[in-house]
């Protein structure tokens, strides 16, 4: 899991393109020693971009419609919007009375006059479950929720952002699966 997160790490947006296999390889290099076979992890993790529903969710056209952030108003136009990007967006936060850390495999931060207007939280998940699993798909996902809506409260707090304007979904990248929390 940690390798094909690595891999993932490199994508800002797949409409510019995948990283190069040498780029891949380098990345993997250090997992060699642990025997794991870097040329098959590099066909799985093509086969997990190939599809379409974790194609989609990486790429800009993914934010054409920010409906699901209901701006007061209803009146936004999706090209007056910036979209950066945070790869491992590593975290810490108070939360109540508590110390709230971690790291985000992807923070997609939408703003508008440079003011953070929404964000939405993808996690990569590389669970073994089956396509057609559709208990173990949703036991999956209940099983990140906790760890997901502390994600959410973090980065509300981060930003300002009520809690709806924090969308939240999961890559479950071995059945090539996309679900929103």
């Amino acid at each position: 899991g940690t390798l094909i997160h690595s891999f993932f790490e490199q994508i800002d947006w797949l409409d510019e393109g995948t990283p190069s296999a040498e780029k891949l390889r380098r990345i993997a290099e250090p997992f060699q020693r642990d025997g794991l076979n870097i040329e098959d992890m590099l066909q799985q993790f093509r086969r997990m971009l190939k599809a379409p529903e974790i194609d989609a969710a990486l790429r800009r056209e993914a934010y054409r419609s920010l409906q699901w952030l209901e701006l007061a108003g209803g009146g936004y136009q999706v090209h007056s919007f910036r979209l950066e990007v945070h790869n491992e967006f590593r975290f810490a936060v108070r939360v109540g009375d508590e110390l709230l850390t971690g790291a985000i495999d992807r923070l997609v931060l939408i703003i508008r006059d440079d003011q953070v207007e929404g964000a939405e939280i993808i996690d990569f998940k590389t669970d073994a479950v089956a396509f057609d699993d559709d208990d173990g798909i949703e036991d999956t996902v209940e099983h990140y929720r906790p760890q997901q809506e502390a994600y959410r409260s973090a980065v509300s707090q981060m930003y300002g952002l009520p809690r709806d304007k924090v969308r939240l979904r999961l890559l479950l990248v071995s059945p090539g699966l996309v679900k929103e929390l």
